[in-house]
């Protein structure tokens, strides 16, 4: 059956130039179709891109990548003979070197000043004082040290020792042994003091 007339779609020109645009379509949708079936057949085993890329282009493409590869594993072979020297190189000189004095350290030396007038406050015998005097010459000596590496300066050598003639001094306050002193199962001011 035959329609004639404006209203037939197929003579209507809008109709017929939106026919003509999608005939269009089809056939370039189907060209490209049609080339990607012989490339995909011809490099089956390279990756598809959304681009279109001629054989020619894919072939430089492939070449170029084996010569990054080559390139890439020639510089990983330098590397790691540079990082296998970099290390004989390190083993070399801590052979050479001291063990201990291998590393540096860095710090700072202080005295805890509050805990040591505490326990000497606490002290009820000449015991506990001497117990105190030779934590402070412990402290005095490390202070020292420290001085010499430099972690402190000589203000804390003046606390240490201002702190051992305390300590002296109030030898003389306390009896040669504490007569009071009993063993008892909890901690006494003395420890208290030595704990906080």
């Amino acid at each position: 059956m035959y329609i004639s007339g404006q209203n037939n779609i197929y003579r209507n020109p809008v109709n017929k130039n939106f026919f003509d645009i999608k005939r269009l379509e089809k056939a370039e949708k189907e060209e490209k179709e049609s080339r990607a079936e012989t490339t995909e057949k011809m490099y089956s085993d390279l990756r598809e891109d959304d681009l279109e890329i001629s054989p020619e282009g894919r072939l430089a493409a492939v070449l170029e990548q084996e010569a990054r590869e080559q390139a890439d594993s020639g510089i990983e072979a330098r590397e790691k003979q540079s990082a296998s020297k970099e290390q004989e190189e390190t083993e070399i000189a801590e052979k050479q070197d001291d063990p201990e004095v291998s590393e540096e350290q860095g710090g700072k030396v202080a005295v805890n000043v509050g805990k040591r007038m505490r326990q000497i406050a606490a002290a009820k015998s000449r015991g506990q004082l001497q117990q105190v005097l030779s934590l402070l010459q412990k402290d005095l000596s490390d202070c020292k040290a420290g001085l010499e590496k430099g972690w402190c300066d000589e203000s804390e050598i003046a606390k240490v020792e201002a702190l051992i003639s305390k300590a002296e001094a109030r030898m003389s306050q306390v009896p040669q042994e504490s007569g009071q002193e009993k063993e008892q199962g909890g901690l006494d001011e003395f420890a208290m003091a030595s704990l906080m």
